[in-house]
C-alpha cells in the first residue's frame, strides 16, 4: 500500500510540476497585440504626409472587425486569427512604396499605399453608407493627422 500510495504522489507532483511550467511559459509569450500602433514601415524612406495611427481595439471590440479583415492571404481570403496571433506587417506582401504609377502593368495591391487606402477607404465608406452619415474618416488629412 505504501508503494502505491507514493508511486500517486511522485505521479501528482509531476504533473503539477508540469503544470507549474506550462503556466509560466505562457506568461513569457506575449499573447497580446499593442491597440495603438503607427503604421510605419521601412520599406518608405520619408513619408509624404504624416503617419496614420491604428487602433486595434476601435476597429476589433468597438466595431465587431475580425483580424482576418487585414490579415489575410495572398488571394485576400481572411486569416483565421484570434489576437495576439503573429502575423506579418503589411509591407512584407505589398513590398512597394507609394503608389503604383500611371501606365505601370504591375499589379496595383504590390504597392503598399495602393493596397491600405484600398482597404482601408473602401471599408470607411461601406461603414458611412450603412450608417447614413460620415463617421468613419475616408479623406487624406483625416487619417494622416499629425
Amino acid at each position: 500500500m505504501k508503494k502505491k500510495k507514493g508511486f500517486f504522489l511522485a505521479v501528482t507532483g509531476a504533473a503539477l510540476l508540469l503544470f507549474a511550467a506550462a503556466v509560466a511559459l505562457a506568461g513569457a509569450i506575449k499573447t497580446e497585440v499593442d491597440d495603438v500602433i503607427q503604421m510605419k514601415t521601412p520599406i518608405y524612406e520619408e513619408h509624404e504626409r504624416p503617419l496614420v495611427t491604428f487602433t486595434h481595439k476601435l476597429h476589433s471590440e468597438d466595431y465587431g472587425i475580425s483580424c482576418g479583415t487585414c490579415h489575410h492571404d495572398d488571394k485576400g481570403q481572411p486569416l483565421e486569427l484570434v489576437m495576439g496571433d503573429p502575423v506579418q506587417s503589411c509591407a512584407a506582401c505589398h513590398s512597394i512604396p507609394g503608389q503604383r504609377p500611371r501606365g505601370d502593368k504591375t499589379p496595383k495591391l504590390d504597392f503598399h499605399a495602393e493596397a491600405m487606402h484600398d482597404s482601408c477607404r473602401s471599408c470607411h465608406a461601406q461603414f458611412n453608407r450603412e450608417k447614413g452619415e460620415r463617421i468613419a474618416p475616408i479623406m487624406c488629412n483625416q487619417c494622416h493627422t499629425n
